[in-house]
């Protein structure tokens, strides 16, 4: 799978990287995630190999605003 921004190929764990609001795959490298204003994002973090680098904030903050008071909405559809 590709990032549908910058199109690199992205790894397992940016694949599994899912939009908290929506649920949704997001398609895109952490890269492009980071230039990305308002976006709350979590993925499999099991997925990561230790020979990649992510910000751990990119999982951790979301997380912590998953479960600690982030803005979250739900499709009922």
């Amino acid at each position: 799978m590709r990032c549908k921004a910058c199109d690199a190929l992205l790894s397992d764990y940016e694949s599994s990287v899912r939009s908290i609001a929506t649920n949704e795959f997001v398609d895109l490298c952490v890269g492009c995630i980071q230039q990305v204003d308002n976006i709350n994002v979590v993925g499999n973090t099991s997925l990561k190999h230790e020979s990649e680098e992510y910000p751990e904030e990119l999982d951790s903050q979301n997380i912590n605003d998953l479960f600690y008071g982030g803005d979250i909405t739900v499709d009922d559809h």
